[in-house]
């Protein structure tokens, strides 16, 4: 069934996400949640029963009823990493700003500085789009640097 099949493509993400080897004096990766008995009982659970008057995840704020608030197990969604990504990205806008218009990839023509401060003002309006484009570009930026032996300032993100 497509569900099933959704949910064993997310697994199988997953396992290759957990499989990516660290280095040696980086933490371990511990995965509780991707033990067997807790994957087999995931996918015990049919994909009809995973949404219930539009609320998403809803065997286990079934289950866990009597132990979340209200509005945890009224919610209808639940919000993604880009609300702390905006606050970074507000909390060091200017030497985000500096990095990716002063750096490699602009002196070599290869991002738009247009472009970018357009990315920037969008940032007003929690545009996740232009938020993780910004941030990948940083991170363009930062390997640029690291491979050309400029170093990226202290402060610099």
């Amino acid at each position: 069934m497509p569900g099933k099949a959704f949910h064993i493509g997310m697994i199988a993400r997953m396992q290759e996400h957990m499989e990516t080897p660290f280095q040696s004096d980086g933490p371990s990766m511990i995965t509780p949640l991707m033990a067997q008995p807790v994957l087999e009982a995931c996918l015990a659970i049919p994909s009809w029963k995973w949404i219930s008057v539009g609320r998403n995840r809803a065997v286990i704020r079934d289950a866990f009823g009597e132990r979340l608030p209200q509005k945890i197990i009224d919610r209808k969604g639940k919000p993604g990493p880009e609300s702390f990504s905006f606050q970074l990205l507000k909390a060091r806008e200017q030497e985000l700003r500096e990095i990716l218009l002063d750096g490699l990839l602009a002196s070599h023509g290869i991002i738009d500085w247009d472009k970018i401060e357009a990315a920037f003002h969008a940032l007003a309006t929690q545009d996740g789009m232009q938020g993780r484009r910004l941030l990948q570009l940083a991170d363009a930026e930062a390997w640029c640097r690291h491979w050309s032996g400029r170093k990226m300032a202290r402060h610099d993100v």
